[in-house]
């Protein structure tokens, strides 16, 4: 009931949605350089509609209108129902919300590159979204990093590990009894640090290729001391 452009038009004037019943409404949105990395969502109410208030969303990106969908991130919004005036000019910066407005921004960690974005908003203040319900807002941001034109997407391998034998391997605080390079041997032959007071030990290391994006960590057990088992990480 209102023209799609003022969901992110710069401004508090009130972008409406009714839902069909076909899933979450909202909007879909190319923007204007070829790649982005979308890492948060900033949401500003409208000057009224309260109950018509997103309070959950949903972001997701493709590149290419034959790419499937990929969910970014999704969860909660913690808007109030405190109102902006319409047609109020949002003074954000890539790291700050306009603080003068009302909004809420849910941060989250992204690295991946997209060139289109979907944000829909599955419940309203008012309840899950249905068939005729009303979701409305001020303006919503994506905050996050721009990639310069012409860049080549880089092609990636998985790997099961990135920390391969011949890695280079240095201890972190402590004292080694067990040569470092066993901490990524590719063998459950067991590596021991003798923490020394100045802080969490462990080690650093340099894989073999230039740059990696890690995704997770495994830690297998050694054949003994099970009472020197790590129990957090960083």
């Amino acid at each position: 009931t209102h023209t799609t452009a003022t969901a992110i038009d710069g401004t508090t004037d009130v972008y409406q949605v009714h839902a069909d019943g076909t899933g979450a409404p909202g909007f879909q949105v190319t923007p204007l350089w070829p790649y982005s990395i979308v890492q948060g969502i900033r949401v500003y109410t409208p000057y009224n509609g309260h109950s018509r208030d997103p309070m959950k969303f949903i972001v997701e990106g493709r590149n290419g209108d034959t790419e499937g969908w990929t969910i970014i991130a999704e969860g909660d919004l913690g808007l109030t129902t405190e109102r902006n005036p319409s047609g109020m000019a949002i003074e954000s910066t890539p790291t700050e919300p306009d603080m003068a407005k009302i909004h809420d921004e849910v941060l989250f960690q992204n690295t991946v590159m997209y060139s289109q974005y979907r944000v829909t908003f599955p419940e309203a203040r008012s309840g899950s979204v249905a068939y005729g319900t009303i979701v409305q807002f001020g303006e919503v941001e994506l905050p996050g990093l721009t990639v310069p034109p012409g860049y080549v997407l880089p092609t990636v391998t998985p790997v099961s590990t990135v920390l391969t034998p011949g890695s280079t391997v240095v201890r972190v605080r402590g004292y080694n009894t067990h040569t470092t390079a066993t901490a990524i041997d590719g063998t459950t032959d067991v590596y021991q640090v003798h923490a020394d007071g100045t802080g969490a030990p462990g080690f650093q290391v340099t894989p073999l290729w230039p740059y990696s994006i890690v995704q997770g960590i495994r830690v297998y057990t050694p054949y003994n001391g099970h009472s020197r088992d790590p129990m957090k990480f960083i």
